[in-house]
């Protein structure tokens, strides 16, 4: 029996990712954001993979609102495992 909460990736909390790599679909443009980058997400008040993902914009592009926004993101989650 599992002691864990099956969420769904949206929902899953910045402290279980190792890395998300970011590319703008415009532009090209591509930035990866590691644990560094994401503990001052969290520190910053963004806790879930959710809210950074729409915290997420281009540098290099001119602001557009988020949603026309087009942005390829790929986490990296930590690896999953049960203690029994």
């Amino acid at each position: 029996m599992q002691n864990s909460v099956a969420y769904p990736e949206s929902n899953r909390m910045l402290c279980e990712l190792t890395s998300v790599q970011v590319t703008c679909e415009e532009c090209g443009r591509s930035n990866s954001l590691g644990f560094e980058a994401l503990q001052r997400a969290t520190f910053s008040g963004v806790y879930s993979y959710e809210l950074l993902v729409a915290r997420l914009k281009c540098k290099v592009c001119p602001s557009t609102p988020r949603r026309w926004r087009r942005l390829r993101v790929r986490p990296e989650w930590r690896l999953d495992y049960t203690v029994e």
